[in-house]
């Protein structure tokens, strides 16, 4: 399913804004970060909100009922695990080196989702 997201506070206002820059102007290649989509595969992609910026680029979008395009990049594989930040909850832990050339900058990543209550 596709899910909708936000970028969380991150130790502080000079993080959060760090945060911000990497997720929207470098992985988003300028465009907001709003969720990820999962498929029954094991892999997944992230969303980005296209609606302003569609002609850079030739990737999977779709046009929500409010017209706002969404772009869908960097794909990753994803497993339940238990999480590495807050011990004894699982979450899901997403990987990106297979799907990423090894000079991306996100060739590393592995990141984790869970809930925040």
């Amino acid at each position: 399913g596709e899910w909708e997201a936000c970028l969380l506070e991150n130790n502080g206002k000079i993080m959060t804004a760090v945060s911000s820059v990497m997720t929207h102007l470098l992985f988003g290649k300028g465009q907001k970060w709003i969720g990820k989509a999962f498929t029954s595969n094991k892999t997944g992609t992230n969303r980005f909100d296209a609606s302003k910026r569609t002609k850079d680029y030739q990737t999977d979008t779709d046009r929500t009922s409010n017209n706002r395009i969404i772009a869908k990049r960097h794909e990753f594989g994803f497993s339940i695990q238990d999480s590495r930040v807050q011990p004894g909850t699982k979450s899901v832990r997403l990987e990106y080196a297979k799907y990423q050339s090894p000079l991306s900058l996100w060739y590393t990543m592995i990141d984790e989702v869970r809930p925040v209550p």
